[in-house]
């Protein structure tokens, strides 16, 4: 049992976990890997990680990354951050 949860009601998609099973706080994720060079990074993860993708057009690969996907887009302007 995950602390602090006997009092509350699961919500998500429990169907997938037996009861004897924990449930795990986080199901899946989408990410978006925004990057100075995209070819490099789409190579590490699918060379060096080994995942799986599906190219979706636009130069946009989506990577499977059970239970979730991860794409890493070309950056076409600069991109600059604000610390203040």
């Amino acid at each position: 049992m995950i602390p602090g949860t006997e009092s509350r009601p699961l919500v998500g998609p429990t169907d997938r976990y037996p009861p004897s099973r924990e449930l795990p706080i986080i199901l899946g994720a989408h990410v978006i890997i925004v990057s100075r060079d995209a070819q490099a990074d789409r190579a590490f993860l699918r060379d060096v990680l080994g995942f799986a993708s599906v190219d979706v057009g636009g130069e946009w690969l989506v990577f499977a990354l059970p239970p979730a996907e991860v794409a890493v887009p070309q950056v076409r302007k600069s991109v600059t951050t604000n610390s203040s």
